[in-house]
């Protein structure tokens, strides 16, 4: 597709001076430190905690590969009549699994189940927020989403390091519990970003 226009810094980071822009940009930047903080250390906690074998570890994370993928065909049909509750009930659903992954640790099944779910509900996320931003700001989608990949990019990097060190200082949970809060705090900046009075 053609660009629709030029897209420079100063373009992309001024659409964070207007606020509803700048709030979902936060949920977005959110979901994603949280997912990484914890999906990034499944193999170790896979391993170490549930005690999977590798080829019960690599089933495991193909069905969560498959439900992802599920996920991202079914959130379209979603997404056109109920956008907001979707961006609120992702991160809010993904917060409770990893609380859950948590207590549930050492069962197998139940772990394999809730990291089904993850998978599910992890990958529609960025499909969802393109959706609100082409919503928001129709006229400079090639800004805000050259902005957009980049807090993405700066989120999994942060996620990713935040949740390692937690791994090797705190323990395995830590991660988990890090991934929730994060989680939690996207759902909560997304019900601003997706509140009546701030939809065009």
């Amino acid at each position: 597709m053609p660009a629709g226009g030029q897209a420079s810094v100063g373009k992309m980071f001024g659409l964070l001076g207007k606020r509803v822009f700048a709030i979902g940009m936060a949920a977005t930047t959110l979901a994603f430190m949280g997912q990484f903080a914890l999906s990034t250390y499944l193999r170790p906690f896979l391993e170490g905690v549930t005690g999977l074998d590798v080829n019960t570890l690599s089933m495991v994370l193909l069905g969560l590969g498959l439900a992802g993928l599920v996920g991202t065909l079914l959130v379209g049909f979603v997404l056109r009549t109920h956008l907001g509750m979707v961006l609120i009930g992702l991160p809010t659903a993904l917060s409770i699994i990893a609380l859950s992954l948590i207590a549930l640790a050492p069962f197998a099944i139940a772990t394999a189940a809730l990291l089904i779910l993850w998978g599910l509900f992890t990958t529609p996320i960025p499909v969802a927020w393109n959706t609100w931003m082409a919503r928001v700001i129709p006229n400079d989608l090639e800004a805000g989403g050259g902005l957009q990949v980049a807090l993405i990019q700066f989120a999994i990097t942060f996620g990713a390091f935040a949740g390692g060190l937690l791994f090797d200082t705190a323990g395995w949970w830590s991660p988990f519990a890090l991934g929730a809060l994060l989680l939690l705090g996207s759902a909560l900046f997304a019900v601003a970003a997706t509140a009546r009075g701030n939809q065009p």
